[in-house]
């Protein structure tokens, strides 16, 4: 398997998963543009950006396959490989001589290749770096992906949602003072992966990490964060967060390419960077499929284990259409009349951002939309199959739902098919020994 972001890329040529592309062209929407016309395809390498020396690789993991090769796995060994992870989380070696260098001169981030996606954002967004902060407390470090959004040539806005960064920041701020923070640009897509994983707070992404990466990872301490960040990385940034400093920060496209609306948001004064020598900047196309895959596999993982507790799961699609967010189509080897019901509501509650749940048998693809419809067409009754929850939590990416209480109403549909009288359900198909001389 490669070890660094840079490893993955050459891995990705070699398989012919990469289009270079030569032209120069402006990180102002034109490398969005080209990294949207890739999008689920190939990963997208840029030599040539007219405001920057610095090269841009985007749709990295514009797949679940990708994903997987760059862990040096099969696909469908996806699940199983993360949960063995989880199980055997252990903590990197620490180097002292990274691959990147200190640049000892005024921070200026506008040498460096961010980009502004859509017509409507409110700027240019680092949307693939991932923030590493202490809580002193526990002696516990934090990773989490943010979207950061230059304002000037030393300062981000931040994006943070109530969860671990946010109560490591505000452990900070209640007492006065600013929050020191790294961030990485540029890792391998293990450390992204760990870091979207909703682990509990107190638990290491960078563990989880060196586990993906069988124990190959290897870290560098930096000295006035006092954080720990891959050395492989090809850009690395150390600032803080003052307290009782707020901007306005979007709208900006989220996984939806809907725009989030403006909030008031931290920023992060950033006084040290990085960087290895001829580093490529790692640009994450918002609404694009690696954003998707790195945002939602992590929670269709955890959805996959825990409903594995209360029947069999055969495999779960969280819909590209939802923005691989709010729709899952999960399909079960049926052992109960009442299972698929208990089923919907048990998704609902490990995943509370879900809208719509579909549970199909496990003849029908779950990333076949065609094969779904059939199941809903022939096997679904509205009268007696239909779970309808109102008034209750959802997701704030959904534009439907009440964006101040986020109260919303789902739906699970159970498209299975009865376990009595199964034969008048069952499709056509060809004799197994003829599919197989003829295959």
């Amino acid at each position: 398997m490669s070890v660094s972001f840079r490893d993955f890329i050459n891995t990705l040529m070699e398989n012919g998963l990469l289009v270079t592309v030569r032209d120069k062209l402006s990180v102002f929407h034109e490398i969005a543009y080209y990294m949207w016309k890739y999008d689920g395809r190939k990963a997208v390498f840029f030599e040539n950006v007219s405001e920057s020396d610095i090269p841009v690789a985007g749709n990295v993991c514009f797949n679940k396959t990708a994903l997987a090769l760059s862990l040096g796995i099969d696909r469908k060994l996806l699940h199983s490989y993360l949960e063995n992870s989880l199980n055997h989380m252990s903590k990197p070696k620490e180097i002292s001589s990274p691959d990147f260098k200190y640049i000892d001169r005024k921070v200026d981030l506008y040498n460096l290749p961010i980009l502004k996606h859509y017509e409507k954002d409110a700027g240019r967004y680092v949307t693939a770096g991932v923030v590493f902060a202490k809580d002193p407390d526990i002696n516990f470090q934090n990773a989490s992906i943010h979207r950061l959004l230059l304002l000037d040539k030393n300062t981000f806005a931040i994006r943070v949602v109530p969860r671990h960064l946010f109560k490591i920041m505000q452990k900070h701020h209640k007492q006065g003072k600013s929050l020191r923070v790294s961030i990485a640009i540029g890792v391998h897509p293990a450390v992204l992966l760990a870091a979207a994983y909703p682990l509990e707070y107190g638990e290491n992404e960078l563990y989880l990490a060196n586990s993906l990466m069988r124990n190959k990872l290897r870290t560098f301490y930096c000295e006035f964060s006092e954080t720990y960040v891959p050395s492989h990385a090809e850009i690395v940034l150390e600032g803080e967060i003052p307290p009782r400093n707020l901007v306005d920060e979007g709208p900006f496209a989220d996984i939806l390419c809907l725009y989030d609306i403006v909030r008031k948001q931290p920023v992060i004064k950033v006084n040290r960077m990085y960087l290895r020598e001829n580093p490529i900047y790692h640009a994450l196309l918002p609404a694009g499929m690696e954003h998707k895959v790195l945002m939602s596999f992590p929670r269709e993982h955890k959805m996959y284990s825990e409903l594995s507790k209360v029947a069999e799961i055969v495999d779960i699609n969280l819909t590209t259409g939802s923005g691989c967010w709010l729709n899952a189509i999960i399909s079960i080897r049926k052992r109960s009349e009442e299972e698929p019901k208990l089923l919907i509501k048990k998704a609902f509650e490990v995943n509370h951002s879900l809208k719509h749940v579909i549970i199909v048998d496990c003849d029908i693809d779950v990333y076949n939309l065609s094969s779904v419809d059939f199941a809903i067409a022939t096997r679904f009754q509205a009268s007696k199959d239909i779970v309808i929850l109102e008034n209750v939590r959802g997701s704030s990416l959904d534009p439907s739902a009440d964006q101040e209480t986020l109260l919303t109403s789902k739906m699970g549909i159970d498209a299975t098919a009865p376990l009595k009288g199964r034969e008048k359900f069952e499709k056509a198909d060809f004799p197994i020994e003829v599919k197989r001389r003829l295959k």
